[in-house]
């Protein structure tokens, strides 16, 4: 039963550090395939000796790219193809570009066309998330200041006088202040999930973006 508990265990955190596998985290393995390939080094041991370096020896034997290369590695030595064993530890866009540089014969190839589709899709990101820090700064300093009116403003004034009496500028305040109490939290959750949405969504759009490079 301990046993179970352990192996269960083992196999959550391996897995935590396996999403820790990222575009910076990939960027380096495929650098250190590329070195090494084009030093003779044949695939399967190459693999096993970035495992090697990353792992530190076994002292560091979560590391991300060591888990990686040996999972990888693992799978080729058991008769997979490169591409086959890349599967669950790559992006699909990144996948295609490393199964048709196998099929060619130009892996060195398909590794540096790899590394320049994540760098163009980390500039994309980049760009988007500092363009949009404007934009979500003044949305959220309107919704503060609509707060402000819901909730000190409007009924700091109806306690001197009769909303329902109000014309012109009172009038809109009263409309706002309805709005925001009955309404406001709701359209605010629903931004911040199409803000959230689009942003964890923006790799997989920004795929139709890059592209392998000749």
């Amino acid at each position: 039963m301990l046993s179970k508990v352990m192996d269960a265990w083992s196999g959550l955190v391996d897995g935590f550090y396996r999403k820790q596998f990222g575009g910076n985290e990939r960027i380096r393995l495929y650098e250190s395939m590329t070195a090494l390939l084009e030093n003779g080094v044949p695939l399967d041991l190459a693999l096993d000796r970035i495992g090697s370096i990353y792992s530190d020896g076994g002292r560091r034997a979560r590391h991300p790219i060591a888990l990686a290369s040996y999972g990888i590695g693992k799978a080729v030595d058991g008769g997979k193809t490169l591409a086959q064993a890349c599967l669950n530890w790559v992006p699909y866009q990144e996948h295609a570009v490393i199964s048709a540089g196998e099929k060619s014969g130009n892996l060195i190839q398909a590794f540096s066309d790899c590394v320049r589709i994540i760098e163009a899709r980390q500039k994309v990101m980049k760009l988007v998330l500092s363009t949009a820090l404007y934009p979500i700064f003044v949305w959220s300093l309107m919704a503060y200041l609509l707060n402000v009116v819901a909730t000190r403003v409007v009924p700091a004034m109806s306690r001197s006088s009769n909303p329902e009496a109000w014309t012109g500028a009172p009038m809109v305040l009263h409309i706002i202040a309805t709005f925001v109490t009955n309404w406001g939290t709701l359209v605010l959750c629903l931004v911040v999930a199409l803000i959230v949405t689009s942003i964890v969504t923006l790799p997989y759009r920004a795929n139709a973006c890059t592209g392998p490079h000749a």
